[in-house]
């Protein structure tokens, strides 16, 4: 008996019953047809499924039928259940639904980890570990030189944010790297020649340093370690009006003075001869001179054994000031500054090596003992002070013969430097002009003395006269 018919199959585009609907790529054509519907050769043209070929999918969809448990592509299940175990479609579909990834380049690769090799090969990527030490980048401004470690990103060292100027501050954002804010108020720009060093718009400025010492025989300059500089300029440039700069020192064109013990002479050192300005005469009290000393000005000051006189240079005539408690041998002015602040002072040298501040101008005049050259130091004669050469002496020394030279403090008279022996004896004299240390001896010899050693050397071509030397004198501020 002929079994009936089965049943229609559904309309064209409307699902097969207990069957989804997957329209994906050519599958969407053929779902024109509708979904379900059988292609192979085999199949009824009518889209009449034949009850005697239901099994026909565990051939793999061949032609003797049409293939209940076919798939849509034509490639046949492999239990015929009409499920798809996984070959792909004719679009690059998995049978899982998912697309494969694919690549061109290894940009097309790149992830996220730092610490990866990301390479393309044959439309696939791969993903390597980075060898350690590997650069990388942490994601953190604060660090650099970060490197790979295990497939890990380790962060370098902190980023050193430290400002370049002492006017900032500096510090790190992790996002945004070095962050510098200005600092206002004083600093320290580090040079020695800047002063009032302020913060201004993150830089430390300062106003120069005002090196101008106010001597017009020094040239003024500033370095930025050491701060003001000052040499001296050449001795005999003009420095205005009639002085000229000798040592580093403005100083009057004056005149080196020597004299016996009756008579006044003047010393031409260009030609050098003496020549007589006068012997010494005296309003009262006369006496043998023991020393003479001269102030800024030149004016001419004289001591004998016992009385104080001053006396012009023009004709040794002297007037008397006051009477001595003691015997000087020395006398010399030193500079304005050091006893008073606005004049020279004048200053008596006791054979015993006593320093006195010999005030003739108080009413009436007297005398101050300021101190002495020391323990086992007499005078010898006489001292002199000059304004940028300094104040010294000719001194006895205990146990050793002949004279010494001494560089003393002219406040107090201590020996502040023994130079050593000169080599003479009985320098009753001693003057400095232009750059030379004079030495005028009892015996009429006249000596140059080396400053730096003490050392002294006769010198010869000078017109002597026949008394013998008792003192010189030079003003203040003595040139040549």
């Amino acid at each position: 008996m002929r079994q009936p018919l089965p049943p229609l199959r559904p309309a064209l585009g409307a699902p097969a019953p207990g069957r989804s609907c997957h329209a994906v790529g050519l599958l969407a054509l053929l779902a024109l047809a509708g979904c379900g519907q059988e292609t192979s050769a085999g199949a009824s043209d009518t889209g009449v499924s034949l009850p005697s070929d239901t099994s026909a999918g565990s051939d793999g969809g061949g032609a003797g039928g049409a293939d209940a448990g076919q798939a849509a592509d034509g490639a046949g299940d492999a239990d015929g259940s009409g499920q798809d175990a996984g070959t792909p479609g004719l679009d690059g579909q998995g049978g899982d639904g998912t697309r494969s990834p694919g690549c061109t380049t290894d940009k097309d690769c790149a992830d996220t980890d730092p610490c990866t090799v990301d390479s393309c090969a044959q439309g696939q990527c791969s993903h390597a570990t980075a060898a350690d030490g590997a650069g990388c980048d942490d994601g953190d401004k604060c660090t650099s030189g970060d490197t790979c470690a295990k497939g890990v990103c380790t962060p370098g060292p902190a980023t050193d944010c430290t400002p370049s100027t002492s006017c900032a501050t500096g510090a790190c954002d992790p996002a945004k790297g070095c962050v510098f804010a200005e600092k206002t108020g004083p600093c320290d720009d580090g040079s020695a020649c800047t002063t009032d060093d302020t913060c201004t718009n993150a830089f430390c400025k300062g106003a120069p340093l005002n090196c101008d010492d106010g001597n017009a025989c020094s040239d003024d300059s500033c370095d930025p370690v050491k701060g003001c500089v000052h040499t001296a300029t050449a001795n005999d440039v003009p420095c205005g009006g009639t002085k000229v700069c000798a040592a580093g020192s403005c100083v009057s064109a004056g005149t080196l003075y020597a004299h016996t013990s009756s008579a006044l002479y003047q010393l031409d050192l260009k030609t050098k001869a003496f020549t007589l300005v006068a012997n010494f005469t005296f309003d009262k009290s006369g006496g043998s001179v023991t020393d003479i000393a001269l102030d800024r000005s030149s004016s001419l000051f004289a001591v004998t054994f016992g009385d104080l006189f001053t006396c012009k240079t023009t004709n040794a005539k002297c007037t008397w000031l006051m009477k001595l408690p003691t015997s000087f041998n020395g006398l010399t002015f030193v500079h304005k500054g050091t006893i008073y602040p606005a004049q020279d002072a004048l200053i008596g040298v006791a054979n015993d090596g006593g320093w006195y501040h010999v005030d003739y101008q108080a009413t009436p005049p007297k005398l101050k003992k300021l101190g002495s050259y020391g323990s086992g130091y007499t005078s010898s004669g006489d001292a002199f002070s000059v304004l940028g050469i300094g104040t010294y002496a000719t001194v006895k020394k205990s146990g050793v013969g002949g004279d010494v030279l001494v560089r003393v403090d002219p406040k107090t008279g201590k020996v502040l430097q023994d130079l050593g022996g000169i080599g003479a004896s009985n320098l009753w004299g001693f003057a400095w002009w232009d750059g030379v240390f004079y030495g005028f001896a009892s015996n009429g010899a006249v000596w140059d003395i080396d400053v730096k050693t003490g050392k002294g050397k006769q010198l010869s071509g000078f017109t002597i006269p026949k008394a013998a030397w008792w003192g010189a004198g030079v003003s203040t501020e003595a040139g040549p």
